[in-house]
C-alpha cells in the first residue's frame, strides 16, 4: 500500500491486485482525512474489503469483518436503491455493526449471537425490529455478493412484540390537538407548513424541496424530496412517491394566503426552510401545547386520520400519500374506521325505529 497527499489536505491510499477475470494487475484506492498509523490501518482494511468485492466469487473472503463488509456495501450498494435509502441503510447498519462488534467476522455470525446482543440492548421493540430488518437485508446482500456462505439463520432472528395500539395512537394528532398546536405556533411560516402537511399528507422533505414551479392551480407535483442526511434534494423515496396531489378546497384556502418564494414554495428570508430548525420548533411547541413532543411525520399520519374520519377509503389515502402499503397507515385507518363504526352502533342501539302498538 502506498499513499499520495491531495491538494485538499487529505490522503489517498492505493493498493494493487490481480483482477481474477482478466488476470491483469489493477489499482484501487480510498481517501482518508489524515496519514497516521491509525488511518493507514483503517485504509488497509477498507482496501482489503474493496478488493474482496472485486474478487467475489473467485477468491476466499473468509474472515471479513462486519466493518469491512459495511465498507464494501457503501462502495457498491445496490444500484436499484435511491441515494437517501442507501444513506438511511448505511446509518442503521453502522449502528447494528457497532452493537454487534466491528471486528466480528461476518461468516461467523449466528442467530444465537445476534439474538443475545439484541436481547441485552435497552431499546424499544420497534427500534430493535427496524434495525434487525435492515441488518438482515445487509447480510442477504453480502450473501448474494459471495462475501458470506450462509444466511439461513436469519429466519431464526427474533421479532420483538410491541404495542400496536400505542404505536398507532401516538403517531397522529386528534383534531383538537392539531388545533391547539396550530394556535400555539407564533412563527407564521412554521404554522403554514404544519397545516399544509396535515392537509396534504406530504413528507416534510417533500415540502422543503417543493419548488414554486411545481404548484399549479389545483395540483401539486411531488417530484423531489430533501434529505436531512445528505443535505440535498434528490428523487422521491420510491417510484410511487412521485405523484400529483389534488389541492382540495381547504388546502387551496391555505395556499391562497401564502406567497411562494422565487425558487422554493416555502422560503424564509430568501432561503428554503431549515429542516432542523422547523423540526425543533414543532417538537418544542407541541410539548407545550399538547403535552407531547412530535416529529413532522406525525402530520402525515394526521392526514391519514383526517381522511379516514371523513370516509375516504384506504386506497385513496395510500395513493395520496404515495405508497402502496404502510403498516402504520393501515393501523391508523382501521383504528379510525372502527371508532366511527362503534359510534354509529351506539347511536343505533339508542334509537327506537318502530314503536309497538
Amino acid at each position: 500500500m502506498y499513499s499520495q497527499a491531495l491538494k485538499n489536505g487529505k490522503y489517498r491510499f492505493f493498493e494493487s491486485y490481480v483482477d481474477p477475470m482478466t488476470m491483469l494487475r489493477k489499482t484501487t484506492s480510498v481517501t482518508m482525512d489524515k496519514n497516521t498509523s491509525q488511518t493507514r490501518k483503517a485504509a488497509q482494511e477498507l482496501l482489503r474489503a474493496k478488493i474482496a468485492r472485486y474478487e467475489a466469487g473467485t477468491s476466499d473472503t473468509k474472515g471479513i469483518t462486519l466493518k469491512s463488509l459495511l465498507a464494501a456495501y457503501e462502495d457498491s450498494a445496490p444500484a436499484t436503491l435511491r441515494p437517501q435509502t442507501i444513506d438511511r441503510n448505511v446509518r442503521e447498519i453502522k449502528k447494528a455493526v457497532e452493537l454487534l462488534g466491528e471486528n466480528v467476522r461476518a461468516d461467523k455470525l449466528t442467530a444465537r449471537y445476534i439474538t443475545m446482543v439484541f436481547n441485552k440492548w435497552d431499546a424499544k421493540s420497534v427500534t430493535k425490529n427496524e434495525r434487525i430488518k435492515r441488518f438482515s437485508a445487509f447480510l442477504r446482500w453480502a450473501y448474494k455478493m459471495d462475501y458470506i456462505p450462509d444466511v439461513s439463520y436469519l429466519s431464526k432472528l427474533p421479532h420483538y412484540a410491541d404495542d400496536p395500539r400505542g404505536r398507532r395512537e401516538h403517531k397522529y394528532l386528534e383534531p383538537d390537538e392539531l388545533t391547539a398546536l396550530l394556535d400555539a405556533m407564533k412563527i407564521s411560516i412554521y404554522h403554514d407548513i404544519t397545516l399544509f402537511a396535515a392537509l396534504s399528507g406530504m413528507r416534510i422533505g417533500e415540502i422543503i424541496a417543493l419548488k414554486a414551479a411545481n404548484v399549479e392551480e389545483r395540483v401539486i407535483h411531488v417530484v423531489e424530496t430533501y434529505s436531512n442526511i445528505t443535505g440535498m434534494d434528490g428523487p422521491t423515496k420510491t417510484d410511487g412517491s412521485t405523484r400529483d396531489i389534488y389541492i382540495q378546497d381547504e388546502l387551496k384556502a391555505l395556499m391562497d394566503t401564502i406567497t411562494p418564494g422565487d425558487v422554493f414554495y416555502f422560503e424564509q428570508d430568501g432561503h428554503r426552510v431549515h429542516y432542523d430548525a422547523y423540526r425543533k420548533y414543532l417538537s418544542e411547541t407541541a410539548a407545550k401545547a399538547i403535552s407531547r413532543a412530535i416529529t413532522p411525520h406525525y402530520l402525515r399520519h394526521t392526514h391519514t386520520s383526517l381522511l379516514a374520519a371523513k370516509g375516504a377509503d384506504l386506497s385513496l389515502i395510500s395513493h395520496r400519500l404515495g405508497h402502496a402499503d404502510s403498516r402504520v397507515t393501515r393501523d391508523i385507518y382501521l383504528h379510525i374506521t372502527n371508532e366511527m363504526r362503534s359510534r354509529e352502533e351506539a347511536v343505533l342501539d339508542g334509537l327506537t325505529l318502530v314503536k309497538k302498538a
